[in-house]
């Protein structure tokens, strides 16, 4: 069995970051505004946040201004059978993945 790419993508806004089976290897996002709610970023299982829930995090306090977090996914990651799509919350600008598929 051939090993598939490791790939990124990124998005600016809530919506299908990957289309497609795909292995969330890790995460990279950018926030530049302070929000006092909604500071969630949560992954769904396909093409709209009515598909299954995979993942939520809360992003820390002190990078909610004008920060960059990363996280990597340990073991072979998230599986992601019918698609990526992010609810990127009120305080993140950029949202990117890394994943294999």
């Amino acid at each position: 069995m051939q090993p598939t790419d490791v790939k990124s993508a990124t998005r600016t806004s809530d919506g299908q970051i990957v289309s497609g089976r795909a292995r969330l290897k890790g995460f990279d996002l950018a926030s530049s505004v302070v929000a006092l709610s909604g500071n969630s970023v949560i992954l769904y299982n396909g093409t709209s946040v009515s598909d299954p829930f995979v993942m939520q995090f809360d992003i820390p306090g002190y990078a909610q201004y004008g920060s960059r977090w990363a996280f990597n996914i340990p073991g072979n990651g998230l599986m992601f059978t019918d698609g990526i799509y992010v609810d990127m919350g009120a305080s993140v600008n950029r949202f990117t993945v890394i994943y294999q598929g």
